[in-house]
């Protein structure tokens, strides 16, 4: 992957380009849930390099963050939320926002502990 300098324009979560994706309600719905899942979850993390929480309340629909407003250890963690991403768009099972904060939760406190295993292991 190339440095997060030299992508930090490139878009990591686009509201209004999902949004334009469909006029469907439930879509519109869950697009907005899960960018307020992001926000949240990527903030309380510290995943985020600003108050994603306070971005996304200011205007919902126009909620955009890029690669550059990730902190070093939030791009290291991109390539993981993506796979995360794929997986519960597998799910049949209706998304609550509780459910999808401890899901993503979930995957980061997996990924830090892989991480650290690794270091550690690069180190012994």
């Amino acid at each position: 992957m190339k440095p997060q300098a030299d992508i930090a324009h490139v878009s990591f979560w686009d509201v209004p380009l999902m949004l334009a994706a469909s006029k469907n309600r439930s879509y519109r719905e869950s697009q907005l849930l899960l960018a307020r899942t992001i926000a949240a979850v990527f903030t309380e993390h510290k995943l985020a390099t600003s108050d994603w929480v306070a971005l996304f309340q200011e205007n919902p629909e126009a909620f955009q963050v890029r690669l550059g407003d990730l902190t070093p250890e939030g791009f290291a963690f991109a390539p993981t939320f993506h796979r995360w991403l794929k997986k519960i768009d597998r799910r049949t099972s209706p998304r609550t926002p509780e459910k999808l904060q401890a899901s993503l939760i979930e995957q980061i406190v997996e990924w830090r502990g892989a991480s650290a295993q690794h270091i550690a292991g690069a180190d012994a």
